[in-house]
């Protein structure tokens, strides 16, 4: 209650422009920004290996209006792109404050942050630990981005120089000796694309300024309307250090990795069409929880069945293959292998012009070494309406789920409200079940009405221990938006 006095815990606002003259896009407020494969700046969200196997390489956005519910994953200031079709120049600004983990002030001035060791990414507010850290710091990016571009190639160079308010110290461990700890970072990377009859051609190299480089390079081909391939290389140094990329990687972040991806897309018959991806990577230093330099792998395969618009079914199987710390506290900290195998089969149907049923059962095996062996499964069905011309249309869903711990998680996608995107994790025992509401309530008023609930049957208290610790085994969650368009 007495945060609300002051206003909701979010605003965003933004002024969009686009081909007017020589003006390609100006943007004021809050934006987004991506340039190359993302080795040096992407703001926005995006997904790395997903079962469109072939389809791996980033189109730069450039400069786009921010329109999320996500108070990290954007540029607050100025941007513009001028020029014409061939030859663009890019400018951009952003000032903005940033969640961070405090851990010193001034000794005078209590309100002055001197160190923080991390960058909160969250957007919670909640507890009295995320208040205190809400806003700590203040970050600037400015930066720049020439490119040329013809029909069949381009090429762009791109700059961006970070600026922190508070000196970032990291809480030193050997793990993490190369990550970025200061108050400015500068990158500059190179990014290309080519045709060459049915081969696309990309790839990007980035640089920090203490010598660290990533690169990546990958090439995509259509030998057949039938049959897509593609393959891509990776090799990002230990000592890379970069705070707004975002790049293809098994890691959350493109450092200390190499890695070689082929993926294959095939239509072998009418209506059948297979997906599958094999990544094999390598860590050549250290990472969090795992206390040695390893490798791994990944395989998917996904067969896709669409006999007309109102039915599609597919079957998955997706196993990966890595390392991490055995946690024995017995034992000095060795690595073991894991592996995980997910089996998924999905299906959709339209019963009416109006109703669509969906149907998927999951379920994962979990291998951390010999000796030990998890699984756990996940059913949901849905249920959607929505009416071709109506104004209101819903989306319900009823899943079961059940695993034997955080470890054997599922991650399930959630249709949200207007900017959110969800994607939960179900683990332990229960039921899960949302309902959401779409009203057009005029072509300016559009509303967005969302309840969901997690039921676990072997759990009483939810998040024990923490500060949003629940005394019981449900918790609910309802969202209400409205969107008004001048």
């Amino acid at each position: 209650g007495k945060k609300l006095k002051n206003g909701f815990d979010f605003y965003s606002a933004h002024f969009y422009l686009k081909n007017i003259r020589f003006i390609k896009t100006l943007a004021i407020g809050d934006y987004q920004i991506g340039f190359g494969q993302g080795l040096t700046i992407w703001s926005g969200l995006m997904y790395g290996k997903t079962s469109d196997a072939v389809n791996i390489k980033r189109n730069a956005m450039g400069i786009r209006p921010y329109t999320s519910a996500c108070e990290n994953l954007f540029m607050r200031g100025a941007a513009a792109t001028l020029g014409n079709n061939i030859f663009q120049f890019t400018g951009f600004y952003s000032q903005k404050k940033a969640d961070a983990n405090i851990t010193q002030t001034d000794s005078w001035n209590a309100d002055e942050v001197i160190t923080v060791s991390s960058l909160q990414k969250t957007g919670l507010h909640t507890t009295p630990g995320e208040l205190a850290n809400k806003n700590a710091i203040t970050k600037k990016i400015f930066g720049g981005n020439i490119s040329l571009q013809k029909q069949k190639y381009s090429f762009g160079i791109t700059g961006i120089h970070t600026m922190l308010s508070a000196e970032l110290n990291r809480s030193l461990s050997t793990y993490n000796q190369f990550e970025f700890a200061g108050k400015e970072l500068t990158n500059v990377g190179m990014d290309y694309s080519f045709l060459f009859h049915n081969f696309n051609f990309f790839g990007e190299v980035s640089t920090s300024n203490n010598g660290g480089l990533a690169y990546l390079n990958g090439c995509m081909i259509i030998p057949d309307s039938k049959l897509s391939l593609s393959v891509l290389h990776r090799n990002f140094q230990r000592n890379y250090q970069s705070l707004s990329a975002n790049a293809f990687s098994e890691s959350s972040m493109p450092v200390n990795e190499q890695g070689f991806y082929f993926g294959i897309k095939a239509e072998p018959i009418h209506f059948i069409t297979i997906n599958a991806y094999y990544d094999n990577f390598i860590f050549p230093w250290l990472k969090y929880r795992i206390n040695s330099p390893s490798y791994g792998s990944e395989f998917l395969i996904q067969i896709n069945y669409m006999p007309s618009k109102k039915f599609d079914t597919y079957l998955r199987v997706r196993e990966k293959d890595k390392f991490i710390n055995n946690n024995s506290p017995d034992e000095i900290d060795f690595i073991v292998p894991v592996k995980q195998i997910n089996y998924r089969w999905h299906i959709g149907y339209q019963i009416f012009p109006s109703v669509k049923l969906c149907n998927r059962v999951e379920y994962i095996v979990l291998n951390n070494n010999p000796q030990a062996k998890e699984n756990g499964y996940m059913i949901y069905q849905d249920l959607i309406y929505k009416k071709t011309g109506g104004k209101i249309s819903f989306t319900f869903r009823y899943a079961l789920f059940d695993t034997q711990n955080y470890n054997s998680r599922i991650y399930v996608y959630e249709n949200d409200i207007f900017g959110a995107s969800s994607i939960l994790s179900y683990y332990h025992k229960g039921t899960r079940s949302y309902l959401m509401m779409n009203w057009n309530i005029t072509r300016w008023i559009e509303l967005w009405l969302r309840w969901s609930q997690t039921y676990y049957s072997n759990k009483n208290i939810i998040n024990a221990g923490s500060l949003s610790e629940i005394q019981g085994h449900i918790k609910s969650e309802v969202k209400l938006q409205m969107r008004i368009i001048f």
